[in-house]
């Protein structure tokens, strides 16, 4: 019998022949298997991982972590291609590990070492629940929300919303965990970038100046603003400089070509700073939009209680 989440229990004799592998690997199939989808249309999300990790002998449990890692990339590439737009929609749905598993366990992969069962039904992949309109979870992966009004259907689409729960919430693990590391990496370029102003300006840069610099890699006026407004409270903590001084500075510009290029310390750990900041704001995006996926998923399940 399966789990809630698709994978089959292994037994003594398949744990053995399923190989340890660092969850770096197993991350890194699930970018190669959401590379691969997003290369080869008409390809299902699932399919991809299929043909990733066919040769691999993994575990069940691998198995469903290379899934949510697909996911996670695919989810970020596609949100990133989006843009203003909220809905993510995969075509085929997300990788499915019941599936990804049924179709190693069919003969096509002889060489996976996994659990064949008799018993064993994966839930279908087309996401539809019960007794709810249409709604940023049903388009979340592409899937769309119909009413089933017999008991059969009612329980299909419990089962598949239990489903879709716990592969929105492998997907926000695995978006927490990035958007933890970014966190780390924007505070050390932050830091690096103030520093790098302040010897600047301590050597007799005006601000003016740096904000000239910056003006050709920023991404956007706000980006630019954000900037500016952090130099500028770490150079009133630090006491170089107080809120007059600092206007002073910031009207006076120096003369043309006197800061260097983007290899200049102020303008790299600009550049730095805009790119981590940016991948920061859109994890920090994915994961508000997947929580509110995750609300509406538990509000359909209760309704079906």
């Amino acid at each position: 019998m399966s789990d809630q989440s698709g994978a089959i229990p292994l037994g003594l004799s398949q744990q053995k022949a399923a190989r340890n592998i660092d969850p770096e690997q197993l991350e890194a199939m699930g970018k190669r298997a959401a590379s691969r989808f997003s290369e080869m249309p008409g390809e299902s999300l699932s399919e991809s991982v299929v043909e990733i990790v066919k040769e691999a002998r993994l575990a069940p449990e691998q198995v469903k972590r290379v899934c949510e890692f697909a996911n996670t990339a695919a989810y970020l590439h596609e949100f990133e291609k989006g843009g203003s737009v909220r809905n993510v929609t995969f075509d085929g749905g997300p990788a499915n590990p019941s599936i990804v598993l049924k179709d190693l366990n069919d003969g096509s992969s002889p060489a996976v070492h996994q659990v064949k069962t008799a018993s064993y039904q994966p839930p279908t992949s087309n996401y539809k629940l019960a007794g709810a309109g249409d709604s940023i979870l049903a388009e979340a992966f592409g899937g769309g929300i119909t009413k089933t009004a017999d008991q059969h259907g009612h329980a299909r689409a419990g089962e598949e919303a239990v489903d879709l729960r716990t592969r929105l919430q492998g997907v926000k693990d695995d978006l927490n965990s990035k958007y933890a590391s970014s966190g780390v990496l924007l505070n050390d370029v932050r830091h690096d970038l103030c520093d790098a102003v302040r010897q600047e300006v301590l050597g007799g840069t005006t601000l003016g100046s740096v904000v000239g610099a910056w003006s050709g890699y920023a991404p956007s006026a706000n980006m630019l603003k954000e900037a500016m407004e952090m130099v500028g409270k770490h150079l009133r903590t630090t006491g170089d400089m107080d809120s007059k001084s600092l206007t002073k500075s910031l009207v006076k510009t120096a003369a043309e070509g006197s800061i260097p290029n983007p290899e200049h310390p102020i303008v790299d750990r600009f550049i730095a700073f805009t790119k981590i900041a940016s991948e920061h704001r859109k994890l920090e995006s994915a994961i508000q939009i997947v929580d509110e996926q995750l609300v509406e998923v538990n509000e359909v399940l209760r309704g079906m209680a």
